[in-house]
């Protein structure tokens, strides 16, 4: 599958740039469409936009729409799509939570321990043992699951009663 991913640059005065993902889009016309209206947002503030009759260097602000293909894992799957929905929760801290600790000293890693336990419904009726919510997180996102044998199945805060 491919998406365009539509790409902000900003220079600093000191010559310093900033590059940030405004936006993923389906279709190179969607993203296309999204950076006209960036640029004019831009414009609007008063930022030079590259390409725009400048001086060398003198720019603000850059955009490009840049093509990626998405791998998808045909091993992800969703808890509640496996077990069913889920019935209960409860906060349960560990104790480097509860001393207000960080897991890893920059906050990042593949299986954070969270304080959340969630339990699904057994076949037989009643509930099932807590599980605990891990999450793998890297940047400003992350992603939550619970291990269930050797899988890792996806958590989605909407299934979270």
């Amino acid at each position: 599958m491919i998406c365009y991913v539509l790409i902000r640059e900003d220079q600093s005065e000191h010559g310093f740039t900033d590059t940030s993902i405004v936006g993923v889009y389906a279709t190179r016309a969607l993203a296309e469409n999204a950076r006209s209206e960036e640029e004019d947002l831009a414009r609007t503030a008063g930022l030079q936009i590259v390409g725009e009759e400048e001086e060398e260097g003198d720019w603000d602000a850059g955009f490009k729409v840049e093509e990626h293909q998405i791998r998808t894992n045909p091993d992800l799957r969703y808890a509640t799509d496996v077990l069913g929905p889920i019935a209960a929760q409860e906060i349960r801290q560990l104790s480097w939570q509860q001393k207000g600790l960080s897991y890893t000293a920059t906050g990042y890693g593949a299986a954070i321990p969270t304080s959340r336990m969630i339990a699904f419904t057994e076949k037989n009726g009643k509930l099932g043992r807590p599980r605990r919510i891990y999450c793998t997180v890297y940047s400003n996102s992350g992603t939550c699951w619970i291990r269930y044998g050797k899988q890792r199945l996806i958590v989605r805060e909407s299934d979270i009663p």
